[in-house]
């Protein structure tokens, strides 16, 4: 259904909704351009406080970042193992698993490998949630 069909009140809610959503992302992304790790912690809760996209908006402000600090990198591994459901929550594979080639720690020069997380479970079709080769 078009947000123009909605009736306003509704309208509106879901627009302020996704602003406060964009804005928690820019957040993220500022926090981890800016190598802040006293702060990186709390801008992952602000993006769960948020409307449903807030992650998609974070990761695809990540992914365009060419890197993040090795502090960053050592910070983020938590906040990953703590949100099991991260693939689902921001609902767009690809988009996540570019964002986390920014985020994850590094080093890794075997073959290419696979790695499943949990939230597969409820996805028979796709229990493969990443690919990855070699890191760039």
């Amino acid at each position: 259904m078009k947000m123009s069909r909605l009736p306003p009140d509704l309208r509106a809610s879901l627009l302020e909704k996704r602003r406060r959503a964009r804005e928690a992302a820019r957040v993220f992304v500022r926090v981890c351009a800016d190598g802040d790790t006293g702060l990186l912690y709390n801008a992952a809760c602000y993006l769960d406080e948020q409307y449903n996209d807030a992650w998609r908006f974070a990761c695809a402000g990540i992914a365009k970042l060419p890197r993040v600090s090795a502090e960053i990198r050592e910070a983020f591994v938590p906040i990953w193992v703590e949100h099991k459901m991260l693939p689902l929550t921001a609902g767009d594979r690809p988009l996540l698993a570019k964002a986390l080639r920014v985020l994850l720690p590094g080093g890794y020069s075997g073959p290419p490998l696979t790695v499943y997380r949990g939230a597969g479970i409820a996805r028979p079709d796709s229990p493969s949630l990443l690919t990855t080769s070699s890191p760039e």
